[in-house]
């Protein structure tokens, strides 16, 4: 009776263990370490008197990062994890800016290219007045999630 109690219990654990491991464990493991960036070229959601900043975002975010490589993707309808891959970086930078009602929004998000798993998302938003600020925050918190 012993012996078949436990002989269930290990042909059902071991496989449970096994599933777990390989599906949970690389969420525990940090992201490799970024050496180079691309940056693919904001989306920007907004009225036509906005649309300079598409060049703002990118300028500003290469300076934010000028301790890193970065380089600029102008591509845009591909699933993003294969951009991410087939760049040639360590990792691919999303930018998108909304601008509405006078309230700037920029959503950043980051794909690390080995995995194509996304490692940083965050909004940012602040008055168009304060725009700047908001840049050099969304700047600083990136080079902080990106070199540590």
């Amino acid at each position: 009776m012993q012996a078949k109690t436990v002989l269930v219990f290990a042909l059902v654990l071991i496989p449970l263990a096994i599933t777990v491991i390989f599906k949970y464990a690389p969420a525990f493991t940090k992201h490799q370490k970024i050496t180079s960036v691309a940056i693919l070229h904001p989306q920007v959601i907004a009225p036509n008197e906005y649309l300079h900043l598409e060049d703002d975002v990118v300028k500003r975010l290469h300076d934010a990062l000028s301790e890193v490589p970065t380089k600029d993707i102008q591509q845009t309808g591909r699933d993003l994890a294969q951009l991410a891959s087939t760049s040639g970086a360590s990792a691919l930078i999303v930018p998108t800016l909304t601008i509405d009602a006078g309230i700037v929004q920029l959503d950043l998000q980051v794909i690390e290219a080995r995995t194509g798993r996304v490692i940083f998302k965050t909004p940012f938003q602040s008055s168009i007045e304060n725009y700047p600020d908001m840049m050099k925050a969304a700047g600083a918190a990136l080079k902080r999630a990106l070199l540590g």
